[in-house]
């Protein structure tokens, strides 16, 4: 007859709880939001079209005039302030954006990249958003910009 063996079988440990990783804790509170279009406008057109003061009233606000330099604070009509983070001529622009009603400021970002023909494409992406209603709202807001450019582009 065999000998019964006496060892006792141990269960493993229970699995640890796995950690999100930040990208899926960053898209769990849809912190962030990006669009694009193309327009049928030269980079060259659709940044002149941004940087002049009619164009900021759209994108950024009112206001009496702003360097595009690094590090330069601007304040709008609006109540909205803050700085530049990184400014490139004709190519992109990132800045931080704070309305009065918000205590954390908006990381923002704008790039005009050049497409097919006399073609751009133009990008905003935000970071750093609160909540979902947040979200949907600046999805809005940022819609309407590459319209708005568009619209002034044909006023001149």
């Amino acid at each position: 007859m065999a000998a019964m063996s006496s060892r006792v079988r141990i269960p493993p440990p229970p699995p640890s709880p796995r950690r999100s990783s930040w990208n899926e804790r960053r898209r769990a509170t849809l912190s962030h939001y990006g669009s694009q279009k193309t327009l049928p406008l030269s980079p060259k057109q659709v940044w002149e079209i941004l940087m002049n003061k009619e164009g900021m009233s759209y994108w950024l606000g009112n206001i009496s005039s702003l360097k595009m330099t690094k590090g330069e604070k601007y304040r709008t009509k609006e109540g909205v302030e803050d700085e530049i983070r990184t400014f490139t001529a004709g190519r992109n622009i990132r800045f931080t954006w704070k309305p009065k009603n918000r205590k954390k400021p908006v990381a923002i970002q704008i790039y005009v990249l050049p497409t097919s023909g006399e073609r751009s494409s133009i990008r905003f992406h935000q970071e750093r958003l609160e909540s979902k209603e947040e979200r949907e709202k600046m999805r809005r807001y940022w819609q309407k910009v590459p319209n708005a450019i568009s619209r002034l582009k044909s006023l001149k």
